[in-house]
């Protein structure tokens, strides 16, 4: 064992202790603030001591609502105090190489001996990590090109999916459901449908973590790290309640039957050893969880069917990872994402403050005639206007980037729990916006926003850009599927005749009826998935499915009380505005010898409220069930040049940052399919299904319940609340329990760990035997 002291202490440049003068008792003046206080009568006496008192109470009220905690005042004392030269250990000795497979862990005892009067006095920690070797410590921090997704859903059974868009009907043997390579690999063949479960850890309290974060802070102010902003003030980051432990209890205990592999993204930083060879800065060491059962070696741990893997920082950002520089920006290890490798096509994404506190199955998350669910806030909305601070930049600056891509619109708020993700989705954003995505993940902390003059941009929000990138992509296919697909020509003609035909099927009438008022039809689509969803996920209800359209029409800057979902006439605010729309002719007329993918660009991109409308009308057209007065005819068949170039195998729309640069021409769409694709005749109306089948989505409400952890007597309150919520009605299924403790945060620690070892009890495989 090694020992790792940081010794904080006063002193000048030769080491002596600094020793301030102080006053002499004869000779000089009292201080200032004695004479203040010694005064001729009782009254002055008073009145300045009670205008002392309040001063010193404002001064305090000034720091708490600058700072948060006595806990965060004390690490800016802290910090201050800190020698600069204190960047690593001597005489420890670095890891060796090994060609075992297996773990190669490694051991430092630390001791952190913390002076100037601060009452935590001196601590030890026994720290468990994995060792890492870096061949190459001067690798690129920008991130590769992606590669172009390839799911393969070439296979997929047209006549079934053609039943099913159109008119509605069951698809009850979608060729997914039995595709190699969609489940993880210790469900195939078992006939068990399960997904994939995504954690992003880090343990704040470890002393490694401490100290290269202090370092990365201080370092802000150098050049090289110029571009990226002061980490946010709250101590909660650099504190561990020992969450993950008991969010994987509860996943084996509410969640056993549809999870798959749990994948753990953990911390990683540089050996921070001083005396070494010269290949020991190549050496990093990845965090473990403590409570780890690690005496066997392995690398994946069990627990009878549920698999556990831990990967680190290097693992997941790959080519881009720089072992002298290690990460603590959320957003950048979550824009890692886009191409993490041995997760099912589907999965989970959650922190590990996130609990699953009641049964839940596959079919809360994802179903496959539905697509992935969502959750959202339907009344809570990302605006230009809101101030940037916080997740709120990063959530600004992405919907910037979806509104160059699809149009000007407010989109609402993902809630703070666990998220269904698509890993084919994940990698078409990173094939669009992988420079954006790059620069993301090279910020050490997350980026400054309003520092223009410097060109910093945000970082991006991975999970609200896939997410709100399936939604708008499917509204953009229904659109395409309409005037281009359905009414433009074989060379995107479009002209009186296509227009003409688009208002009459819209519902318009004479040529002097240039405006109709679309009222939206019931459907009864959720209705059909509760009756043929016999698996259905208990717990989750979906509120809109794709297959009635799109969910955000008329939804403002303020969004709804909640997501129509067509079913019943009520009369809340919500359905009467997503339900009623004006629909002008001149969004289909543009003048001149227009092209059918202008008017679509028109309809869908420069005029939002036009193509939300179309979509209203025709979802209307179609009935209650189905979309068939999208789709283009049966008969039409295109045939595309021999030889001409092809960029995908997936069947989808052209991609792009901006829609303005996209051709959406019909040659364009269906010409750029591989080869192997490519026929001598290609039914616009197939390729039009395989198109919007790839962007099927749902937005779902499951019982949540969002806790702020804050005082000893408010946590008590909150826990006591929490317990006599079990079995109720009420009882939320999704946890999420927030680490924002102001006051006596061990305290806290203590009753919220007995809590959560009363709550989920059972002793995982994986887990350390209890002494």
């Amino acid at each position: 064992m090694s020992s790792w002291a940081l010794d904080r202490r006063d002193s000048n440049d030769d080491g002596r202790r600094l020793v301030l003068p102080t006053a002499k008792r004869h000779g000089q003046p009292p201080p200032w603030w004695r004479a203040w206080l010694r005064l001729p009568t009782r009254r002055s006496t008073r009145r300045r001591l009670g205008l002392l008192f309040y001063v010193i109470i404002g001064v305090l009220i000034f720091l708490f609502t600058r700072s948060g905690s006595v806990e965060q005042i004390l690490d800016v004392v802290r910090s201050s105090l800190a020698d600069d030269d204190d960047t690593c250990v001597r005489n420890l000795t670095p890891p060796l190489l090994s060609t075992d497979r297996g773990l190669s862990l490694y051991e430092i005892h630390h001791t952190i001996r913390v002076g100037n009067g601060d009452p935590e006095g001196n601590k030890a920690f026994e720290g468990r990590y994995v060792a890492h070797y870096h061949s190459n410590s001067t690798s690129s921090r920008q991130r590769p090109p992606q590669q172009l997704p390839s799911l393969n859903d070439a296979a997929l059974w047209v006549s079934c999916l053609e039943a099913y868009l159109a008119v509605g009907l069951p698809c009850p043997k979608l060729p997914e459901h039995n595709t190699p390579g969609t489940w993880p690999a210790t469900t195939r063949g078992t006939g068990q449908q399960r997904i994939d479960l995504v954690y992003a850890y880090v343990n704040g309290s470890d002393p490694l973590h401490h100290h290269y974060h202090r370092r990365a802070k201080q370092l802000q102010a150098t050049p090289d790290y110029a571009l990226v902003a002061p980490q946010n003030k709250g101590s909660n980051i650099l504190r561990e309640f020992d969450e993950l432990r008991y969010s994987l209890r509860s996943v084996l205990e509410n969640f056993r039957g549809s999870a798959g592999r749990v994948t753990v993204i953990s911390s990683q930083y540089p050996f921070p050893g001083c005396d070494h060879n010269s290949t020991a800065g190549d050496w990093t060491l990845g965090q473990l969880p403590q409570w780890l059962d690690t005496s066997g070696g392995e690398s994946i741990w069990n627990d009878n069917d549920v698999n556990l893997r831990v990967i680190h920082h290097s693992t997941a950002f790959g080519a881009s990872y720089n072992p002298k520089r290690p990460m603590f920006n959320s957003l950048a290890i979550e824009s890692t994402l886009t191409s993490l490798s041995g997760i099912s096509d589907h999965f989970i994404y959650m922190n590990d403050d996130v609990f699953f506190n009641r049964p839940l199955k596959l079919y809360d998350f994802y179903r496959p005639y539905v697509g992935p669910i969502f959750r959202m806030q339907s009344d809570l909305l990302v605006t230009p206007q809101r101030p940037r601070d916080g997740e709120w930049a990063s959530l600004i600056y992405t919907n910037e980037l979806l509104d160059r891509r699809f149009g000007t619109r407010s989109r609402p708020y993902l809630t703070h729990t666990a998220k269904a993700l698509s890993k084919p989705m994940l990698e078409e954003i990173a094939s669009i916006w992988s420079d954006e995505l790059g620069r993301t993940a090279a910020h050490q902390f997350r980026a400054a926003h309003g520092r223009r003059d410097e060109e910093v941009e945000d970082d991006v929000s991975t999970t609200f850009l896939m997410t709100h990138y399936v939604i708008e992509r499917w509204r953009e296919a229904l659109l395409w599927s309409f005037i281009v697909g359905r009414l433009g020509g074989d060379e995107d003609e479009w002209g009186e005749v296509q227009e003409s035909r688009a208002w009459e099927e819209l519902g318009g009438g004479s040529e002097e009826d240039t405006t109709i008022i679309i009222i939206r039809g019931k459907r009864e689509t959720i209705e059909k998935m509760a009756d043929e969803e016999e698996a259905a996920g208990e717990a989750t209800k979906i509120l809109f499915s794709s297959f009635d359209g799109y969910p955000y029409t008329n939804m403002g800057r303020t969004g709804f009380d909640q997501f129509p979902d067509f079913a019943a006439d009520d009369a809340t605010r919500s359905r009467r505005l997503a339900t009623r729309c004006r629909l002008a002719q001149s969004c289909l007329s543009l003048g001149g010898s227009a092209l059918a993918s202008d008017v679509f660009k028109n309809v869908a991109f420069s005029v939002p409220s036009c193509g939300d409308c179309i979509i209203s009308a025709l979802v209307t057209k179609s009935g209650s069930l189905g979309l068939s007065a999208f789709l283009p005819d049966g008969n039409r068949k295109f045939h595309p040049r021999r030889g001409s170039p092809s960029s995908t195998s997936v069947v989808r729309l052209p991609t792009g940052k901006e829609w303005r640069t996209i051709d959406f021409s019909l040659r364009s769409a269906l010409e750029g399919l591989s080869e192997s694709e490519q026929r001598s005749e290609i039914s616009v109306r197939e390729w039009a299904i395989r198109a919007m089948y790839r962007y099927r989505f749902a937005i779902g409400a499951t019982k949540a319940m969002f806790v702020r952890l804050d005082t000893p007597i408010q946590v008590k309150v909150t826990l006591d609340r929490m317990d006599s919520m079990s079995g109720e009605d009420n009882e939320p299924a999704l946890l999420c329990i927030n680490d924002d403790v102001r006051w006596q945060p061990e305290a806290v620690k203590d009753m919220l760990q007995a809590w959560m070892s009363r709550k989920w009890g059972q002793r995982a495989e994986w887990e350390m035997p209890q002494p």
